[in-house]
């Protein structure tokens, strides 16, 4: 009268165990097991996969019911079932995995496939709620969301990124996922990846924690002096070379720089970290440098007024910060300091006047 009902065989042995069946399951014996029974859809799951002589070796406990369908727990794994996903297999790595997410009662649901095997030897799983990845060289980890589909854009784990290497974390405003090839970053800007030496770059700024914020745009090319890449971000904009590097700029010396001509005008690429000095600051490019300082903003300095001042001492020197850009006058063009200006004469002479 129980759920099995009436046995309909001899007992069998089997990989170091025994197999008794019966009307409505069987019942699966072996020493350091006990006899487990296994029933329905999962039982044909279980059959197809070897049963006891298979990958997933003796049930280790009788089905667990739970909301919406049942787990079966093996040596090797498990097998979860529900009336709309169907019966699906877990091998150990993935079982584990989902258990630690919280299983069928967790984020992710229940399964929607057996676990498949995926790129350079790895494996995944789909959910109802999200879809597990491995590796040989990566852990078991969750990507869901906006997330899975800008990794499914870039070619799943056969594109840029690779695997994933954990789950998603919160940061502020928004999600971040590590992968083999970058950080992929989720926000109401959007969903983009940050990599290479942009990554490096925004890595040393601080991150997403850090002045940058979120990234808000995909990784661009420039063709401007050999080419480059640039991002742009909240707070700022990194800007990346094969000779410099990548170099984050933000705020009144991102602005100076962009009055001038971004990468196309005559200071080029950063080619260093902001400086601070005392009153002030620096960022060198290419052609030249901006220099900000307190009460006067940030201005460009390159060519023969960048020659001039720094020989004259820089900012410490008797002309201090620049207050001004480059102007045309009636003799050619200027440019004002703290302490004086210099005069750039249409014949390329230079004067300085100290007040």
């Amino acid at each position: 009268t129980g759920v099995l009902g009436f046995p309909t065989a001899d007992e069998v042995p089997v990989a170091g165990g025994f197999v008794s069946t019966f009307q409505g399951g069987s019942i699966f014996w072996s020493p350091s097991t006990g006899g487990r029974s296994v029933r329905g859809d999962v039982l044909s799951a279980y059959v197809r996969q070897g049963g006891p002589a298979g990958t997933l070796g003796f049930p280790v406990a009788d089905p667990s019911a739970q909301p919406g369908g049942i787990v079966s727990t093996f040596e090797h794994g498990s097998i979860v079932w529900s009336a709309r996903t169907g019966a699906r297999v877990l091998d150990a790595t993935f079982s584990a995995a989902y258990d630690a997410r919280g299983g069928v009662t967790g984020s992710l649901g229940f399964p929607t496939t057996d676990v498949f095997p995926t790129g350079g030897g790895g494996r995944g799983l789909h959910t109802e709620g999200g879809n597990l990845y491995w590796s040989p060289a990566s852990p078991a980890a969750d990507v869901s969301g906006s997330l899975y589909q800008f990794f499914a854009q870039q070619g799943y784990e056969y594109g840029p990124l690779g695997y994933p290497m954990g789950d998603a974390e919160q940061v502020p405003g928004g999600l971040r996922q590590q992968f083999q090839g970058g950080r992929v970053y989720s926000s109401a800007l959007g969903t983009f990846s940050v990599t290479g030496g942009l990554g490096e770059a925004f890595a040393r700024s601080g991150g997403a924690e850090g002045p940058l914020g979120l990234p808000g745009t995909p990784a661009r090319t420039t063709a401007a002096r050999g080419g480059g890449w640039y991002q742009h971000f909240q707070g700022g904009s990194i800007y990346w070379t094969p000779s410099a590097g990548g170099h984050a700029l933000r705020g009144a010396v991102l602005s100076a720089w962009a009055a001038s001509g971004y990468e196309y005008g005559p200071l080029g690429f950063p080619t260093g970290e902001p400086v601070a000095l005392s009153g002030g600051g620096f960022t060198a490019f290419q052609g030249g440098a901006v220099y900000w300082s307190t009460g006067n903003g940030a201005h460009v300095l390159n060519g023969a007024f960048y020659d001039e001042w720094a020989r004259r001492g820089y900012e410490t020197g008797q002309l201090g910060y620049p207050t001004s850009d480059v102007y045309p006058v009636a003799s050619g063009s200027r440019m004002d300091f703290e302490g004086g200006h210099v005069l750039r004469r249409t014949d390329g002479t230079v004067v300085t006047t100290v007040r």
